[in-house]
């Protein structure tokens, strides 16, 4: 795991001393070294942060170079089957210096270009500038892990891990991007391809793009799910995931699994001591104040049923606190989420880890949340109610009523109430006319999908003809999954440089859950059922029948108390940045909250105040 940058254009070389700002902005991402290529032409300068994991000496550095010169490699993340790539590159005779996976992807590509990509079982982002024909490509994972950031600068075309990285440059305006801020407010995150920063866009999964020397760009995706569908028995399944776990545990340093004592980091652990040849490290994060919350005794029930090296470390609410401006402050981009992936993540570094295996992906890929249940019931209900839905969304939609249940019931009668839009009204912050009063300038439909056209038009083909479950499992993977959670999880887990690993996410293993029949891998009454059959004794019985837990932590108590004072600040900051934002209904959000908390979920004033606090510290204007 690494952070990279780059610049390419007319003069690129001119501009090595910005690119050094970029590396430098990035130095949490790879603490292990550095490196900068520049290349003979002058068309293109890249940098790269290393964080050692597999192959630790100087043969695996970055920027890597092919032998002749021509093909220079900048990459972020993790090949999991790079041995049977370098089996079979070493049979037709290409020579290798190193150990590392980062050598594997560099001679494909050379060998095979663009049409390499869908043969990586991998979590990335690259780089790759071909000197013979001035053209560089950037490139991410299937399912967008990694994340790659891109904008423009005259004729040059500037890239980097972090959006923090391309300010540090001084070649872009620190100037918010509105579009990006209504989305941000629809959903809690920054929805692709919009930033918060205009004029800054994010590569999207499963796509790669080629940029020529006169800026010009060509963009493909090179991977999407099948429609076609196939049958696994339990014990395939399970095979399969064994697989993908041991894939994941392919490192030179220590490797350790975070252990809620759930279904899915529990399965991950049962695989792991079965394709491991030392004894598996787990960790669970204990907290003694809320021992309700703790998942402390299904996770010891795990670690000894699997016979695991498992140990406890228990963070107190002060911690918290005490962390707690480090987790804002390592946020590239606002998010309502992620405090708690900080939290664990500075829980796993300090245990001595350098690579984290997380259950992430098994509840979007087998049924686990309650938009499986919920979104048909809305499609039923918006049928059902046919003309009257406008009428009753009027009568509930009162832009001042911030009741959550009305609030989100009016949005759902104001959207078209397809699967699409009924998804994203399950998954919504603010409603839309709730945003409309936050940002009254946007002139607006209304029902605001919080969503560029491009992007709307985007996930609607991915789930065109698809059954309803599975196109809300899609969309988990793509909205909630893709623009919250994985991202949210790069910058906090490299935030201490700590790799994350999805073992959920494995190609093979996503391949063949997605091609089941929806109905088989996310059971409207069971969640999860098919997978839990798959794992059969490999986990015990109580761990597979505890309800769905979250890591809750007591925001709520927190922003009328000890956290009072800063959530204010960054409310009026917010508040007083101008544009499109009212002031006036911000101070209501927060108004609203600390005089009747009950009245209002406490991630809405979080999101403004996580809003402000950002614009504020990055010195973006609007």
């Amino acid at each position: 795991m690494c952070g990279i940058a780059g610049i390419v254009g007319e003069g690129a070389i001119r501009h090595i001393d910005a690119l050094k700002r970029m590396i430098a902005a990035q130095a949490h991402r790879g603490p292990d070294g550095e490196g900068i290529y520049s290349s003979p032409s002058g068309l293109c300068v890249m940098g790269h942060r290393r964080l050692a994991i597999v192959d630790l000496s100087d043969a695996a550095a970055q920027p890597m170079l092919t032998t002749d010169s021509r093909f220079a490699l900048v990459y972020n993340g993790m090949c999991y089957n790079f041995p049977e790539l370098k089996e079979e590159l070493t049979r037709r005779g290409e020579p290798f210096k190193s150990r590392s996976d980062t050598e594997v992807i560099l001679s494909l590509l050379a060998r095979d270009g663009a049409r390499a990509l869908e043969r990586l079982n991998a979590m990335f982002a690259l780089a790759l500038w071909d000197e013979s024909k001035l053209e560089l490509l950037l490139a991410r994972d299937r399912f967008g892990q990694k994340p790659l950031y891109i904008a423009r600068s005259g004729k040059l075309v500037i890239f980097a891990s972090e959006i923090r990285a391309l300010l540090e440059s001084g070649l872009i305006p620190r100037r918010a991007d509105t579009k990006g801020i209504c989305g941000y407010l629809s959903y809690g995150a920054l929805q692709k391809p919009d930033t918060i920063v205009e004029g800054v866009s994010v590569l999207s999964r499963a796509s790669y793009a080629t940029i020529g020397p006169d800026g010009q760009e060509n963009s493909e995706v090179y991977w999407s799910p099948e429609l076609d569908k196939q049958e696994y028995t339990p014990q395939e399944l399970r095979e399969i995931f064994k697989k993908a776990v041991a894939r994941h545990l392919i490192s030179d340093v220590p490797v350790g699994l975070f252990l809620s004592g759930g279904v899915d980091s529990s399965s991950i652990a049962a695989a792991a001591v079965r394709s491991s040849k030392d004894r598996v490290k787990t960790l669970t994060v204990v907290f003694p104040e809320q021992p309700e919350e703790s998942e402390a005794d299904h996770a010891r029930r795990m670690a000894d049923y699997a016979q695991t090296e498992h140990s406890e470390v228990p963070i107190a609410g002060e911690d918290i606190l005490r962390l707690m401006p480090m987790a804002l402050d390592a946020m590239d981009q606002p998010t309502v989420d992620g405090i708690n992936t900080f939290v664990i993540s500075h829980a796993v570094r300090q245990a001595g880890l350098k690579v984290a295996l997380s259950g992430l992906g098994g509840d979007e890929l087998f049924g686990g949340y309650p938009s499986f249940r919920d979104v048909p019931r809305m499609i039923r209900l918006r049928r059902l109610l046919g003309p009257l839905s406008a009428p009753a969304a009027d009568l509930l939609g009162d832009p001042g009523l911030f009741a959550r249940k009305a609030a989100k019931l009016a949005d759902m009668l104001d959207a078209p109430g397809d699967v699409l839009s009924s998804y994203l009204v399950r998954r919504r912050l603010f409603s839309s006319r709730q945003i409309k009063d936050l940002m009254p300038a946007l002139k607006q439909e209304a029902w605001i999908s919080g969503l560029a056209p491009e992007r709307l038009r985007e996930i609607q083909t991915m789930v065109k003809d698809r059954e309803i479950l599975d196109a809300v499992g899609l969309l988990e993977m793509d909205v909630y999954m893709g623009q919250m959670l994985l991202r949210d999880s790069d910058f906090m887990s490299m935030a201490h440089g700590l790799e994350l690993r999805v073992p959920f996410l494995d190609a093979q293993f996503a391949d063949c859950t997605l091609a089941l029949e929806p109905a088989a891998r996310m059971p409207r009454k069971i969640p999860k059922l098919r997978f839990v059959q798959a794992m059969g004794d490999w986990l015990p019985e109580e761990n597979t029948r505890r309800p769905k837990r979250g890591f809750g932590m007591p925001f709520h108590e927190w922003m009328l108390k000890e956290l009072r004072d800063e959530v204010e600040e960054g409310i009026n900051a917010l508040a007083s940045v101008g544009g499109p934002v009212d002031g006036d209904a911000v101070r209501r959000v927060w108004k609203t909250f600390s005089s009747e908390p009950r009245k209002l979920h406490w991630s809405r004033p979080w999101s403004l105040f996580a809003l402000g606090r950002y614009l504020a510290s990055q010195r973006l204007s609007m």
